[in-house]
C-alpha cells in the first residue's frame, strides 16, 4: 500500500490483462458486422479441417444400422399369436448417414461473449449470435442412404438429402468448470494458445459428478427452413 498498490491483484495482472486483450481481439467488429472470432479462430480451424473457410464437412459414413423386421417385429407378432404380416414383404432395412456439411459458420456477430467471467468463480458466461440480414444463412446438409429389401412396393434404394437453414441463431449458456489449481499455476506460457493443454487442466470427474457442465441454456433460431429431396 505504501508503494501505491491496491492489493486487489496479489498474483499480478498478467492473466487478467491477457484475458482482456484476448476478449478484445476476438470481439472487435469488421465492416460487415462480423466479430474477429470469425477470421481469427473459425476461419483457420475450418480451413484446416475442410479446406474451406466457415465450412465443416465430413464425407465418411457417420452412422449406420440394419435390421430384419421379420426377425424382430415379426417375431413379436408370432409370439402374440398374430399373423406375421411382414413375412415376405420386407427382408431387411438398412440406413446410414453418409455425409454431413455445415456452412457459413463464420457469421458470428455482436453481442458475443466467450468464457466471460462472472461473480461465481466456477461459472463462465457465453453469448453467441450468428447471422444478420446482410450475411448468408447458416446451413446444414446431411445425406441418408435408405435400402429396404423385399418383394413389395415398399422396396427402395435411395439417397435422401436433408437440408436445414436459418437466418440467425442465438445461444446463451453458462459453463460451470473446474480446473486443477496447481497445474494452472504451473501452466507453460509457450502453450497458452494450445487448446488441448487447457483441456488437460480439467480434472477427471468423480463418479456421478461432472468437471464441465452447461447450465441455463437458451437457444433461439429464426427463419428456420427444413427440407428433403430424393
Amino acid at each position: 500500500a505504501a508503494l501505491g498498490g491496491k492489493g486487489t491483484e496479489p498474483y499480478g495482472n498478467i492473466i487478467s490483462s491477457a484475458y482482456k486483450t484476448a476478449q478484445e481481439w476476438i470481439s472487435e467488429v469488421d465492416a460487415n458486422g462480423k466479430v474477429g472470432f470469425n477470421s481469427r479462430v473459425i476461419d483457420p480451424v475450418t480451413t484446416a479441417l475442410s479446406g474451406e473457410a466457415g465450412v465443416i464437412r465430413e464425407t465418411s459414413q457417420l452412422l449406420s444400422f440394419s435390421f430384419s423386421p421379420a426377425e424382430g417385429i415379426g417375431r413379436s407378432l408370432e409370439e402374440a399369436g398374430d399373423i406375421n404380416l411382414l413375412e415376405g414383404l420386407i427382408e431387411s432395412v438398412e440406413a446410414s448417414i453418409d455425409g454431413v456439411e455445415v456452412s457459413n459458420l463464420n457469421t458470428v456477430v455482436q453481442p458475443f461473449l466467450a468464457l466471460a467471467l462472472t461473480s461465481d468463480p466456477e461459472r463462465l458466461f457465453n453469448d453467441l449470435n450468428m447471422g444478420s440480414p446482410v450475411l448468408p444463412d447458416l446451413k446444414a446438409e446431411a445425406v441418408m442412404r435408405l435400402v429396404i429389401d423385399g418383394q413389395s412396393a415398399l422396396a427402395i434404394d435411395d439417397e435422401i438429402k436433408f437440408k436445414l437453414s436459418m437466418a440467425s441463431l442465438k445461444l446463451i449458456a453458462d459453463v460451470s468448470a473446474l480446473l486443477e489449481g496447481d497445474a494452472f499455476l504451473r501452466f507453460p506460457i509457450q502453450h497458452m494458445m494450445d487448446f488441448n493443454c487447457w483441456l488437460s487442466l480439467v480434472p477427471e470427474p468423480e463418479i456421478g459428478a461432472h468437471s464441465v457442465e452447461l447450465e441455463n441454456i437458451l437457444l433461439e433460431m429464426r427463419d428456420l427452413l427444413f427440407g428433403a429431396e430424393v
